[in-house]
Order: structure tokens, then sequence, then C-alpha cells
């Protein structure tokens, strides 16, 4: 088999469409804010917590305990605000839909080697969502963090003395708009190397 860059550029688009699926896939099962050892505002007895959230849940627990179901909230009950509870919806949606866009990118491109030329505007436009919508997911995770939702709640970096930070959840969602921003790259000078007939 003879290694031309078409083919080099399609293999590598492959990679990083199959990246971008495995990272979309994971953050939802991962926290996207963590909170190593901090101190519990609502609790009199000032014992260290540990917490994280997740897309679906808010959990804290003792740091000397094991994890467990008992504390857990699912995060449409933590707002205390219809905004944020929306809000926190329609990130759970969004970032649901990513995965599904991340895995027809990757459909995409395994038959992109036989029907490349028929499926390169589908996968350019499903490039672009993935990138957007993964860009939406981030966005409003920064803005809970940062800003806050409800008035009522403080923003997370503000939060007593809880010291949250991202998560790999959060991490996960930007190298899946970087994968897919690759991939929308790789996928353009494909196309080029095509028209030049290289």
């Amino acid at each position: 088999m003879r290694f031309t860059p078409p083919l080099v550029l399609e293999s590598l688009r492959l990679f990083f469409a199959l990246t971008a699926l495995v990272l979309a896939v994971s953050s939802l099962f991962f926290p996207v804010f963590i909170c190593d050892v901090c101190e519990n505002e609502t609790d009199t007895s000032n014992v260290s917590v540990k917490g994280e959230i997740t897309f679906w849940k808010h959990s804290l627990w003792p740091s000397e305990s094991v994890k467990n179901e008992s504390n857990k909230l699912d995060l449409v009950e933590y707002f205390n605000c219809h905004k944020g509870k929306v809000r926190i919806q329609m990130v759970e949606g969004i970032a649901i839909i990513v995965c599904v866009l991340t895995g027809a990118n990757f459909s995409m491109c395994i038959f992109g080697f036989f029907f490349g030329h028929i499926l390169f505007i589908g996968l350019i436009v499903y490039l672009f969502l993935a990138i957007g919508l993964s860009a939406c997911v981030i966005g409003f995770l920064l803005e809970w963090y940062h800003l806050g939702w409800c008035e009522g709640q403080p923003p997370l970096v503000e939060e007593g003395r809880m010291s949250w930070k991202y998560g790999i959840g959060w991490i996960l969602m930007v190298g899946v708009c970087a994968a897919s921003l690759v991939g929308l790259l790789l996928s353009i000078c494909f196309s080029l190397f095509r028209r030049k007939g290289g």
C-alpha cells in the first residue's frame, strides 16, 4: 500500500474522530468539577469533605470515609432557581448530543475511505456541530463556575470554604472540541489534496 498524502490525512482524520468519540463518551462518566478536601460550611462539626459534580450528580462526603449513595443529589434538585434547573438540563442534553455527533463523525470517517466525495459535506457539517456544541457545554460550565446561575447560590469559585476546581470531565470535553477541530482541518486539507489530484 502506497502512503499518499490523502491517505495519511484520511487516517489521521479517522484517528481524531475516534479520539473525539472516546473523549465525549468518557466525559459523561467523570466529574466536571471536584473538591479534593474542603470544609463543609453547612456542617457545624467542621468535618473536612470531598466533593464532585458530574453532569447529573452533586456529591459530598467526609474525606475520611468512602463515597456512598446517601450524600448524592441530582443537579436539577441542587439548583434553587428555575434558570439553574433549565441550564443544567440543557448542558446534560447537549453533552449527549455531542456523543451522538462524534459517533456519526467516526462512522462517516470510516465510510469516507470508500465514499469520501459523497460524505464530505455531511462530515464537515457534523464536525462543525460537534465543535460548536462541545464549546457550548464548556461555556455553560465556565459560566456556572465563575458567574453562577442562581442569585441565591454563589458561583462554584466563590462557594464558601469549598475550593472547587475543574475535573477530568471538563478537560475531556475540551479535548472533544480540540479533536473535532483537528478533524475538521484534516478534512479540509484532504479535500484540497483531492482537488489537486494529489
